[in-house]
């Protein structure tokens, strides 16, 4: 038990400068999108919940740490060889709706409707979907490539 807390530790360590990474590439598209050529580091709506602009990239951060650390553990859950494919999936998108929909809540990401909080889930499982279609697809196409080697070091 110690060795797989230490693991998932380990791991959402290593996912905190992705998450921090994400939370800096969303306001420069964001910035982008705008496009006035001005960087905003958070989202205005949530500038105008915060004292100041220094305590909204403080939140940010955090949020956006806290998100990478969520997302580094949850890979954890590809290693549970017990588990099925379904479960793995499942339990992996949980972790990662978990990490993600509380930080873009907070960070005002999306507007607070429920419309739009029911929209961002959808294209971010979306978005889950397409990945996780190309990497099946991916890992049993090399999977069949190694059982095609195998079979025909077995015949000679």
């Amino acid at each position: 038990m110690k060795k797989i807390i230490g693991e998932i530790v380990k791991r959402g360590l290593l996912g905190v400068p992705i998450g921090i990474a994400i939370t800096y590439a969303i306001p420069f598209i964001i910035s982008v999108c705008v496009g006035d050529g001005k960087f905003y580091p958070v989202v205005p709506a949530f500038m105008q919940q915060c004292a100041n602009e220094l305590q909204a990239v403080g939140i940010q951060l955090g949020m956006g740490s806290l998100m990478g650390f969520i997302f580094g553990c949850a890979g954890i859950v590809w290693s549970q060889d017990q588990w099925s494919l379904a479960l793995q999936t499942f339990v992996h998108f949980l972790l990662l709706c978990a990490g993600y929909i509380p930080a873009a809540w907070v960070c005002w990401w999306m507007n607070h409707t429920v419309g739009n909080v029911l929209l961002y889930i959808g294209i971010f499982s979306a978005g889950y979907a397409i990945v996780w279609i190309v990497t099946i697809t991916l890992q049993f196409r090399e999977l069949k490539q190694i059982n095609g080697k195998c079979k025909q070091g077995g015949d000679t």
